[in-house]
Parts: C-alpha cells; sequence; structure tokens
C-alpha cells in the first residue's frame, strides 16, 4: 500500500505540469488568434497597392487589381505564385512577398528566348534552360534553328524539354553567347541528329563540326580561331572541332 501511496503522489505532480502546459498552450492559441482577427480587420492592413518589376510588364496588371481592398494577410502566396507561373511561362525565380502595411510585391526574372525548334510541326520557342515559352507558326530569323531532335511526348507551353540532344544545342548556345571573341557571329542553325557529328551553321554558311562533349572548351577554341588576325574566315568552308588538333577545310 506504501508503494502504491508513492506512486500516486510522483503521478499528481506530473498530471498538474501537463494541465498546465495544456492551458497556457490554448490561451496562446486564443491570444494569437484574435490578434491575427484584429490585424485582419485593421484597415491599416488593406492592400493599396501592387507593384510589379519593371522589367515584368507583360503581366496584365488588371488581373491583380482583385487584391485591391483585401487584407495583406488574406493573400495565399503560394496559390497566386502558381497561377501566374502557369499563366506567364516566361517568368522565373517568381516571388511573391508582403510589404508591410499595404503593398504586394512581385518579383521575377523574364526567360529569355535562344532558340527554335520543330516538333511534330510545331514551332516550338526555347529558353536557356529549355523551358517551352511558345508555340507558333512564324520563323525568328535571329534564333539558331534546332534541328533533329527526337521528341515524342506532347509538347505544352511552361513545359521543359529534357534530353541529351536539346542539352547539347543549348550547351552549344550557351557557349557561343558568352565568348567575347564571337560577338560578330551567329548561329543559324543546329543539327543535333547525331551527337558525335554535330553540325552548326554560323553566319554566312561557315560550317563548323562538333560533339556532344566538352562543348565550351571546343566553343572557346572556335572563338580562338575565328578571332585571328591574318584569318579570312570567308574562305573556311567548315571546322571541325572534333579532334585534338582543329581541322580548318578551305573553300
Amino acid at each position: 500500500m506504501k508503494r502504491k501511496n508513492k506512486t500516486q503522489k510522483k503521478s499528481i505532480p506530473l498530471l498538474k505540469f501537463f494541465v498546465v502546459c495544456g492551458s497556457i498552450a490554448f490561451i496562446s492559441f486564443v491570444v494569437v488568434d484574435k490578434s491575427m482577427e484584429v490585424l485582419r480587420n485593421s484597415p491599416k492592413f488593406i492592400i493599396r497597392g501592387i507593384y510589379i518589376d519593371p522589367s515584368l510588364q507583360f503581366i496584365k496588371s488588371y488581373q491583380l487589381t482583385s487584391l485591391i481592398g483585401k487584407s495583406i494577410f488574406a493573400v495565399n502566396l503560394i496559390a497566386l505564385e502558381r497561377k501566374l507561373t502557369s499563366q506567364y511561362p516566361e517568368l522565373s525565380d517568381l516571388k511573391i512577398v508582403r510589404k508591410f502595411p499595404d503593398k504586394i510585391l512581385i518579383l521575377a526574372q523574364k526567360r529569355v528566348a535562344v532558340a527554335q525548334t520543330l516538333i511534330n510541326g510545331s514551332l516550338i520557342t526555347l529558353d536557356q534552360e529549355g523551358v517551352v515559352l511558345s508555340q507558333m507558326n512564324d520563323i525568328n530569323q535571329n534564333l539558331p534553328l534546332i534541328v533533329g531532335i527526337r521528341f515524342n511526348s506532347r509538347i505544352a507551353v511552361g513545359w521543359m524539354m529534357r534530353g541529351a540532344d536539346v542539352n547539347a544545342a543549348l550547351d552549344i548556345i550557351k557557349s557561343f553567347r558568352e565568348n567575347t571573341q564571337l560577338f560578330s557571329f551567329k548561329i543559324t542553325n543546329i543539327d543535333v541528329q547525331n551527337l558525335s557529328k554535330i553540325y552548326l551553321t554560323v553566319s554566312e554558311n561557315l560550317k563548323i563540326i562538333i560533339d556532344r562533349y566538352n562543348i565550351p572548351h571546343k566553343i572557346r577554341l572556335l572563338g580562338l580561331i575565328l578571332s585571328q588576325q591574318n584569318l579570312d574566315w570567308t574562305s573556311i568552308k567548315y571546322i571541325d572541332l572534333r579532334f585534338k588538333e582543329p581541322i580548318v577545310g578551305k573553300k
């Protein structure tokens, strides 16, 4: 009987501890809930303005005017981000934040079109990450045209195209655009049907042959070749960069 009494005496303080903690938690919840209700109903936190990054002028501001007059705490930022990402596939790194007391900020970067490709009869415009920005019928003469991509899946705006052939083409474009020695040249066509023998058409029908391996190094080598002062590149028929020593074929 004595042992039982000792056990009961130990359990009573423990029970009191849980009751006190539970009471504190409940009171804290009520206080926080009431405080949030006061803030949600406060005129001070009513949204009066939507700020859109100046580089994102393609976003139609009237689509966001429904937020004006709402409590800043009532806006579901995650849902709004999903909606804008779906509606504007050209958005990258989208962030929507509350600017207390009464503004919503929309910050992002605009995806830049770097290439086009023909898939299943549709002309697809891609950014550097392979995100489909649009499906159209008109060829943009300022963008390289990638041919030879094998892609049997359905394409939709906002989706990202993946594959060794897509990646190789985009790596070539990125390395080419970043090379200051190649600023006066332009890729017009990339044929990635055979990744061991990729054909580039540069500027006025200059043919470049490359493979999928170590693309940045080979494009740097191309820049060195074409920047030689005593070189008349218009007399060159092709440059083969697949080997340790580049092969320059004359017309």
